[in-house]
């Protein structure tokens, strides 16, 4: 009985205090629309951001590599070892790792290096120089053409791999394949052209 007659009180003040209940509600309804949209962004951030990192590699890849100074005394100097990574690393950890995916050399990036097309069109760019398991690690999808093979390493054939990027600031909305650039003194001839999303070249 005590129940049905705060529910007839609370009824009545409501129906009394008309706006005072409209601006109640509202409130609410706003609180919890802020909540679940403030959710709704960060999920969405996050499966972005997650997405951007699979295009560079993974969350499960990591680079090895040689830094070429050191400090010494609170002066940056050169490293003047030879040791350097080469392929037979390569073929020692995949020797010695089962679970690893793929293993694969990349030389370093020049992003100063400038590209040019035989009809004159030129842009600069970075490039890596790597080998046919990079696009295996990297997970990426192609536009175009085909990534470096096997027969490309082993040949030690001039060929390149593009971003959307590049080919669209050297050869305009003609297609790539089969045309050549020349990469800083070096001439390849230009097969391939991959698709770049969020991290273009």
């Amino acid at each position: 009985m005590r129940f049905l007659e705060s529910i007839s009180v609370g009824m009545k003040a409501l129906l009394i205090n008309k706006l005072r209940s409209l601006l109640t509600t509202l409130g609410i309804v706003i609180g919890i629309a802020s909540v679940l949209a403030m959710i709704a962004i960060g999920d969405g951030a996050k499966e972005i951001i997650l997405e951007d990192i699979q295009k560079l590699g993974g969350l499960n890849t990591f680079t090895l590599y040689r830094v070429s100074t050191k400090f010494v005394g609170g002066r940056r100097v050169p490293i003047r070892s030879k040791e350097h990574f080469n392929y037979s690393d390569v073929l020692a950890i995949e020797a010695a790792c089962s679970s690893v995916k793929g293993v694969t050399l990349r030389l370093p990036s020049y992003s100063v290096v400038l590209v040019q097309a035989k009809d004159g069109s030129d842009m600069r760019a970075g490039y890596y120089g790597v080998n046919e398991v990079y696009t295996k690690l990297m997970e990426w999808d192609l536009q175009a053409g085909r990534f470096i093979s096997t027969d490309d390493v082993n040949n030690a054939t001039k060929v390149a791999v593009i971003g959307t990027d590049v080919a669209t600031n050297l050869f305009g909305n003609a297609s790539p394949i089969g045309k050549e650039i020349k990469i800083g003194s070096a001439s390849r001839q230009y097969k391939y052209k991959r698709r770049t999303e969020r991290f273009t070249q």
